[in-house]
């Protein structure tokens, strides 16, 4: 799950991919859900802070986590995704 979320991948929903697997398909909702959840929390308290003086595109990277995690959810639950 969280690899779909840091990667990449463009149009495909991740849903879609993770239940494809089977790993996924036969992952408990309310376990998937409780992940994102704490995966949402997590992005959004981290969105809000600056990157390190190293690594400043970290706060970006963060924010499309955030994002993803968050549409990911609103998919899940039946809500209206960002654009």
């Amino acid at each position: 799950m969280c690899l779909l979320l840091e990667s990449d991948l463009g149009e495909p929903d991740p849903e879609e991919v993770f239940t494809k697997q089977p790993l996924g398909r036969d992952a408990p909702p309310e376990q998937v859900d409780a992940l994102l959840v704490a995966l949402a929390g997590y992005w959004t308290r981290t969105a809000a802070q600056p990157g390190p003086a190293h690594a400043p595109h970290l706060q970006d990277r963060r924010e499309q986590s955030r994002r993803a995690t968050l549409n990911w959810l609103r998919t899940r639950w039946g809500w209206v995704t960002e654009g």
